[in-house]
């Protein structure tokens, strides 16, 4: 399967191994233009190394198309910035435990699917330009005028 290029469009390589004790997450932007980010994670004694890539597209595409399987969860932390009320973390349902764990790397919005890369040090700057954090904006706006011209 071919996805279109986007310039929001950001590679993702999840690597799920066995460690004993040893969690890690690294970023490696050596070999693209796209920040390709390893998180291996502990999912059972006897697993197999096995690679997953994600896109940004391609995180969107299994939002609409796999909604049993992937969603969007809350952002949990404490957050200020508007964007939060809209945009949360892509996630994918475990087959092991039944619950959805969170894609590492993405933030993806809440009505539309268009996701993002995303880290904690990256900033909002895009969640808070997309169109359905815009439209919350001007909804609320119109809200306070309608209830002040109202009184």
């Amino acid at each position: 399967m071919s996805l279109p290029s986007s310039p929001h469009s950001s590679t993702i390589t999840l690597s799920t191994k066995t460690f004993s004790n040893s969690n890690f997450f690294s970023v490696d932007h050596s070999q693209s233009s796209a920040p390709m980010t390893t998180c291996p994670s502990i999912t059972g004694s006897n697993s197999l190394l096995s690679t997953k890539k994600y896109t940004s597209e391609r995180i969107k595409l299994l939002l609409k198309q796999q909604t049993s399987t992937y969603t969007v969860i809350k952002n949990e932390k404490t957050n200020s910035s508007l964007c939060w009320k809209v945009f949360g973390f892509p996630a994918k349902k475990s087959e092991a435990t039944d619950e959805y764990e969170k894609i590492e790397g993405f933030t993806s919005c809440q009505t539309c699917n268009q996701t993002f890369a995303y880290t904690p040090c990256s900033g909002t700057r895009n969640m808070l330009a997309h169109q359905c954090v815009k439209n919350l904006t001007n909804n609320n706006i119109l809200n306070i005028f309608i209830h002040l011209t109202k009184t």
